[in-house]
């Protein structure tokens, strides 16, 4: 008997699941439930302020088929077949106000052609020798003007005759003695800028003449000062010294200096010294760095981000949106072009999320009212 009940004590028991719920749970809302499958998973995760997966996955759990946006079916009549093959696929579509689409599938069960536009009057004419005489002689905008035909009859034509087009050619610079005199004193590229040419045109002077690039010898003042600015960026050192990069490279390697390294180049004291004081966006789009590299900077040396000097919409501001277009709403509120455009998609989509649910809640009279939820998103 023992034995027995002993063998008894040792079976395992049968386990029973209990479906317990996480106290974090998100709690669905009637709202939020009746546009499942309604809307888009990507903006009910926004409105929800939950992420796009786990919205699917309750959808999923719930049984409901994903959101499919489907146009509404096309009833062809004999006025509008009748359009069909007058203009391109794209242009008929514009003017039934339907998916162009619709408009190729139309056609092709009616078994008829493309749109083929007639070619350009002007394409036919008939050249004579003085208007081929104009070609690569002026631009082809001037001699389509002239003949009174299209641009790009005027480009065929020269492309055909494999004529080059029309490229103006520089002035023609007069050297003067005062002129010639200043090659040997400065570099091309300084002469240039002083005498309003091309630096191009410089050198083949200076090469005509068979005179050597200009290499300045002027004895560099060694002051401490100076030893101190070869310690900063090639760049900062040159713009503050106004001396050449192969001249501040000699002087480094005659004190044993070492050049700073690319991280101590772009944190320079100049650059450090405006974190906080100018958004962190300005000066990454100066570095060609992320806006994240910069914060992380600014955080390490422990200076606070900078005020930020966006300010709220106000509600005679936001009547403005939809009403004017978005560069005019900008000029007269103050606010930047993109922060109009984001503000009037995002009060779009509120209000189709609303109309959304207030027909599902027609559509289901029995149910109570939704509880309201404050909304997740911020606003501007």
């Amino acid at each position: 008997m023992e034995r027995a009940a002993r063998k008894n004590t040792n079976r395992r028991r049968p386990t029973s699941l209990v479906e317990r719920h996480s106290p974090l749970r998100f709690e669905w809302p009637d709202r939020l439930i009746r546009l499942m499958g309604k809307v888009p998973d990507p903006e009910l995760a926004k409105e929800a302020g939950l992420s796009i997966d786990t919205v699917a996955k309750e959808r999923h759990r719930r049984g409901i088929p994903a959101f499919q946006f489907k146009r509404p079916a096309v009833k062809w009549t004999p006025q509008m077949d009748k359009l069909l093959g007058t203009d391109s696929d794209r242009t008929v579509a514009a003017m039934l106000g339907i998916g162009r689409g619709s408009v190729m599938w139309r056609r092709a069960c009616l078994c008829m052609p493309p749109y083929q536009p007639p070619p350009h009057p002007a394409s036919r004419r008939d050249w004579i020798p003085s208007e081929i005489a104009l070609l690569g002689t002026v631009p082809d905008r001037a001699v389509a003007d002239a003949l009174g035909t299209s641009v790009g009859c005027v480009a065929r034509k020269r492309r055909e005759l494999r004529i080059p087009p029309f490229k103006p050619k520089p002035p023609r610079v007069r050297w003067t003695r005062k002129m010639l005199a200043l090659l040997a004193t400065m570099p091309d590229t300084e002469l240039a800028a002083r005498l309003g040419i091309a630096v191009s045109a410089v050198s083949r002077k200076r090469q005509a003449l068979g005179m050597a690039p200009y290499v300045d010898k002027r004895a560099v003042r060694r002051k401490p000062a100076l030893l101190r600015l070869l310690h900063l960026p090639s760049t900062v050192a040159r713009a503050r010294t106004g001396l050449r990069f192969d001249t501040i490279a000699k002087l480094r390697k005659e004190y044993g200096i070492r050049a700073p390294t690319f991280y101590q180049a772009r944190w320079a004291p100049e650059v450090i010294a405006r974190l906080g004081k100018v958004p962190d966006r300005e000066i990454a789009r100066e570095l060609r760095i992320s806006t994240n590299r910069v914060s992380s900077k600014r955080r390490s040396l422990g200076i606070p981000a900078p005020e930020r000097t966006w300010r709220r919409w106000t509600p005679d501001e936001l009547l403005l949106l939809g009403k004017l277009p978005d560069h005019e709403v900008a000029r007269r509120t103050g606010h930047t072009l993109a922060s109009v455009g984001v503000t009037r998609r995002e009060l779009a989509r509120r209000a189709r999320l609303e109309q959304t649910a207030n027909q599902g809640a027609e559509e289901r009279p029995g149910r109570g009212r939704p509880r309201a939820r404050p909304p997740t998103t911020k606003s501007r």
